[in-house]
Parts: structure tokens; sequence; C-alpha cells
């Protein structure tokens, strides 16, 4: 039987709307409520018949928006049932008159136009079905229970009058917001079938059609109230077609379309696999032929293989199958640091450590029983400060068993040392990229506190003698619990400490930008050291004193002064300082102290000494190894990034000292500064 073309199809689907309309007209003009209740529930059964099919073809569809709308349509076809039940004749719910079928009537239109309006937003998003119904429940209850419980929704029509202006306001509103949702499918286009996307648009302009018939009437029963019913009746079909034709439709044919694609594609890549695999049994082949003759032709003569060994000026050895030595090469008696090879023929665990049994942590071992291609990297076996590479390359004999295997040993640690550096070096890069972006905007907040402190200090001076004559009226003056000359002193002191503070910043800035371009300009003068290294303490006072019980500062009296850029010796002590301050593991702990002592070298002339202890938790043997390495820290990421004593090591070698480190798990750190003046 012939399948009906899409033009038959289409003329069917038209006559049984026209019938479908006639006979409500028809059913109109023999009883206007008869013709409510056909329109109304067929309107229903529609909106119910969205959600079903978007419900159950879920899976199907292109995007979230049809499956929303379909949960929304549920929730509006039940509010239009409880309109309907609700209109004047109906006598279900006694009491009330037209105005609340009216009040329920623009209710639902309300939530199908938000429905429309935000739909589009969930093309793209994941849908959390269980959400959007408890939200919808909660939304339709909240209208239910404005108008029968509360008694809160507004007037929408009243007897004798007509529509309210609210009702009317409303149904213009909604047609604003409809219009908004054609605006948005628009923008969401590509995203739809061409045909879907037509039935959407059509369907809203329909509803923005019957919403406007719905601001007319005056009389429940009068023709604007008829045709507003036709309209939303036609609009709620395009949405139902638009749900099959996207759910069921389109699937189907898009699926077989890519079932045929799938198998052709596959027969391709069959093909492809089918080649590949003869050319790589054909190398296969190729390699094992190789491979044996290869290893034939080492076990041909000992002589021959000893004489390239020896050539080789790596360690290599050969065992057999029993970790006995049979050969070494010149490298490896070296590497060894054997006299000969008189001790060969024993095993390796005898010959190099002087074992009775084979070692626990051997590597070599298991691949040599297995007969198995390994290489890893050691710590050196003979010096365990180098980096090894070790592979061990089996044999295979005459019966094609695995019975020994050479093992050869590379020194890697230059190429690891080089590797690190190198890694490093991009990671300087990185930084210097880094730094380069964010100094203009570290600069600008603190250009406005060092423009703004001169100002201030200028402001005090003037209002600071007003003061002073009113302290001096008033001797017992306190402010803040302070005498008022302590006061007075403390706020120029605070002024002062703010701008230290700025031009610290803009040191630091200025400091960092030598990751990305080396600075010219740094000051080098001649400076009394004594005043430098009070400032700095009294910067960093208030924060050791947060975490630390006491601190120590001792400077010496006969300090010379010294050729030296001042702002690059801050920036170390300020470093140094507030490390030693958050050495301890407690916010504060009981005999908690910090140290700085600034002295002479007593054993050699124009010498210097700056050191900075602390008894806190101290540094193993491998921590102290790295505190210099950039980004690395012991400290969590809000208190650092690894990159103060690096800075510090680099400042200090700027300005032509070094740096010594002695510390101790648990008992503390000392950093001493070495200058020679």
């Amino acid at each position: 039987m012939a399948k009906p073309s899409g033009a038959t199809e289409n003329w069917t689907i038209s006559a049984i709307w026209i019938v479908i309309i006639a006979g409500l007209y028809l059913s109109s003009l023999y009883n206007y409520l008869l013709f409510h209740s056909l329109s109304e529930i067929f309107s229903i059964f529609v909106a119910c018949g969205i959600f079903v099919v978007a419900w159950n073809s879920r899976r199907f569809l292109d995007n979230n928006y049809l499956l929303f709308l379909g949960i929304a349509y549920l929730f509006i076809g039940g509010l239009d049932l409880v309109h309907t039940l609700a209109y004047k004749g109906m006598g279900i719910f006694s009491g009330y008159d037209a105005n609340l079928p009216t009040q329920l009537w623009i209710s639902a239109r309300y939530i199908e136009s938000l429905s429309l309006l935000v739909a589009p937003f969930f093309i793209p998003r994941k849908l959390n079905t269980r959400f959007v119904f408890v939200g919808y429940a909660v939304l339709v209850s909240l209208m239910l229970a404005s108008i029968f419980y509360w008694k809160i929704f507004p007037d929408c029509f009243i007897e004798g009058t007509g529509l309210t202006r609210f009702k009317k306001i409303s149904e213009y509103f909604i047609c604003l917001l409809l219009m908004g949702s054609v605006f948005l499918l628009f923008q969401k286009q590509k995203e739809f079938d061409k045909n879907i996307f037509r039935l959407l648009i059509a369907s809203i302009l329909l509803t923005i059609g019957s919403e406007l018939a719905f601001t007319f009437y005056i009389k429940v029963h009068g023709l604007s109230n008829l045709i507003g019913h036709f309209l939303k009746l036609i609009s709620f079909y395009l949405i139902y077609k638009s749900i099959i034709e996207s759910g069921f439709v389109k699937p189907y044919s898009l699926l077989f379309r890519n079932l045929k694609q799938r198998e052709e594609e596959l027969n391709i890549l069959n093909l492809e696999l089918e080649k590949r695999v003869d050319q790589r049994t054909a190398d296969l082949k190729k390699e094992v032929v190789e491979r044996t003759h290869a290893q034939e032709e080492v076990l041909k003569t000992k002589n021959r293989l000893q004489s390239v060994f020896d050539g080789i000026s790596e360690p290599l050895l050969l065992l057999d199958g029993h970790l006995t030595v049979k050969m070494l090469n010149k490298a490896a008696i070296a590497y060894y640091k054997i006299k000969g090879r008189d001790l060969m023929e024993k095993p390796c665990y005898r010959v190099f450590k002087d074992r009775s049994t084979p070692c626990e942590d051997c590597s070599i071992a298991p691949a040599v029983f297995e007969g198995r291609h390994v290489g890893f990297e050691r710590n050196g076996f003979m010096n365990p400060e180098r980096r090894e590479r070790v592979v061990i390359y089996p044999l295979k004999e005459k019966h094609g068993e695995f019975r020994s295997a050479i093992i050869r040993i590379t020194d890697i640690t230059e190429s690891k040392m080089s590797e690190r550096q190198l890694i490093q070096r991009e990671k300087m890069a990185a930084l210097g990229v880094l730094i380069s972006g964010i100094a203009h905007e570290i600069n600008n907040p603190n250009n406005y506190i060092s423009v703004n402190i001169p100002i201030l200090r200028d402001y005090l001076n003037v209002v600071m003698p007003m003061v002073d004559e009113y302290a001096q009226k008033h001797p017992d003056l306190e402010i803040l619990y302070m005498s008022y000359p302590e006061f007075r002193e403390d706020i120029f002191e605070l002024l002062d400490n703010v701008q230290h503070g700025s031009r610290q910043i803009k040191a630091i800035v200025r400091d960092l930008k030598v990751f990305s371009k080396p600075s010219e300009d740094k000051r080098i003068e001649k400076i009394d050291l004594k005043p430098i290294i009070e400032k700095v303490v009294g910067f960093c006072r208030s924060k050791i004193k947060r975490t630390v019980q006491t601190f120590n500062v001792h400077i010496s009296e006969n300090l010379p002064e010294v050729l030296i850029d001042s702002q690059s010796l801050e920036q170390i002590l300020i470093n140094l300082l507030i490390n030693a301050a958050q050495a301890f593991e407690k916010p504060f702990e009981e005999n908690s102290n910090v140290n700085l002592v600034v002295s002479m070298d007593d054993s050699r002339e124009n010498r210097l000494f700056i050191e900075v202890s602390d008894n806190g938790g101290g540094m193993d043997e491998k921590t102290l190894e790295k505190i210099f390495i950039p980004f690395f820290t012991t400290k969590s990421s809000e208190d650092g990034i690894g990159l103060g004593l690096y800075i510090v090591q680099n400042l200090i070698e700027k300005i032509g000292g070094r740096i010594e480190v002695e510390s101790k798990l648990g008992s503390g750190s000392n950093f001493r500064i070495i200058l020679d003046l």
C-alpha cells in the first residue's frame, strides 16, 4: 500500500481541523457553556498529550527546550481544568461569579508565557526534571492558594462592567513576555529543525493573538472570547505537533541515516585495520628475524663480545639466569672498583656487596629471571649522590629461552640537572611574564597610598596645633587610653610606618621585576646600617609578636657606614624575620623566640655578620637542600609560593654577600648573612 504524500497528509489534517472548529462553533450557537467545556477539555487533553509525548520521547529530543515545555504544559493544563470547572454556569464552585474563572485563566496564561520565555535557556543545559516538577507544583499551589484560600489575587472580571484594568494590563504584559520568547527563539534558531522552529513560532504568535482577543470581551460569552479559545486550541496543537516531530519522526529517520553512515565507516576502518595488521605483522617478522640473528652473532664468540664491551664507555655486565657475573667491561670494573676479572663466575651480590643472598630491593634480579626488557632510574649504586639509568637487555639462547641478560648503567646526573635547570628557566620565564603583568596593578593602589600620605601629613600639621592648644588647656586629656603627648607621637609614628611600608612595596615590586627585566637603576649609596635595621625591626615587630613570645635584637655600636643598596637589604631582613616568625607550629608557643644579631667579625676586618635565628621546628637535611629552589615551600598556599628565600639569595649575591644556613629538625634554624665591606 502506497504511503500518503506530504500534501495529502496536510490536506487531511486541515480538513480535520475545519471539522473540529466548525463543530465547536455550532456547539457555541446551541450552548456557549457546552462550547467552552468542549474547547477547554480538548485543550487540556492536548496539554496532557504534550507532556506524555515529551516525557516518553525525552531520550530522542535534540535539546531540553521541548521537554521543559512538556512538563510546563502538564501544569498549565491542570490550571485550565480548574478554570473549566469554575466557569460560569458549571455550578461546581458555589458562591463565586465570573471573576473566578477569569482569575484562573490569567494565572494559567502567566505560567504559560513565563515558561515559553524561560524554556530557551534550557537548550544547552542539562534539565533536572525533579526540580522542574517541584518548582511548577509549588508555583501552581501558590497561585491556587492566592485565589481560593488567601483571596489576594487581583480581580479580573466584574459583572456588568467587564474586564478589570489588571486583567487587560496582564494580557498585554503576557503578550510582551511572549514576544520576548519569540526573540530568544530566533537567537537559538540553529538549535531546531526548520519545520519545528516554524511550528513553535506560529504557536507563540497564535497565543499572542489569543491573549489580545481576551482583552476585548465584556461578556464571558462574547465573540472575542470565542475567537480567543479557538486560537489557544490551535496554539496548543502546534506545540504538540512540534514535540511529535522532534521526538518521534525526526529521531528515527536520523537514527537510520546515522546507522548507515556508521556501517560504511566501520567497513572502511576494517579495511584499514587489516592493512595495518598485515604491515605490522611483516614488520614484527622482520624485527624478530633481525633480533635472532643479532643474538646468535653475539653468542658466537666471547672474545668478540668482550672487545665490544670494552669499547663502550658506559659500565656493562653480563649476568646469567643465576645472577652469576659472566662478563664485565673496563668501565664496569672501574665503576665497581674491583681489581680485575678474577671475581667473575660468582653471583653479583657476592662480587659487589659481599652478600650470601640477593639484595632485597634489587630491581635487576626479577627482570633477569623473567627475561624482561626493563629500564629504570635509581640513585647511584656506588655513589648515592649520583643518578643512574639502568637498562636490562635479555638474551635468548639457542633453545629460545632467556637465560642471561646484559645490564647497562648510564650516569644521568648531569642530564637530570640540565633538565631541571631548563624547567626552572621556563618557570622563571613564566614568572617574569606574570610579574610584568601584575606589577602595574600592584603599583596603582600603592601610588594612591604614597600620593596621599604627604597630603595627610599636611592636614595633620594644620590640625595638630589646634589640638595642641586645646590639650594645653586640658592637661588631663586622654585619647584612646593614651595621654595626649603619647597619642600625638603615635599618630606621626603610624604615618611614618605607612609611608615606609608604601616605599617597601614599591621596592619589592621593583625587585620582583628582575625576573622579567633586570633593573638598572639600583641606588647604591653609603649608609648607616643601624637606622635601616631599626626601621625594619619596627616594621616587623608587630607581626613577629603575634606568633613569638620573645623577639631579641642586638645591634653592635661599632658598625661602619656601608656602600650598599638599602632597599635590597631591607627586603632581605624582612623576608628572613617573617620566615622566622612563621617557623612555629602553633600561633603562639611558650618560650618561642626570634633573634636578630648584627655585628662585625672579630677574626677578620671589614666583614659584617647579620644573623636571624629561631627555636622553631627547624628543617631536616632534605628540606635544607631545597630551600633556595624557586617555588619550593613547606608552607600552605596562603602563606607563600616558595619565592622568598630564592629572592633573598639573589639579592644577597647582588650586594656582594653570601648566606649560610644551619638547621636541625626540632631545634630551630639560623640564617647568617656574610658581607665583605
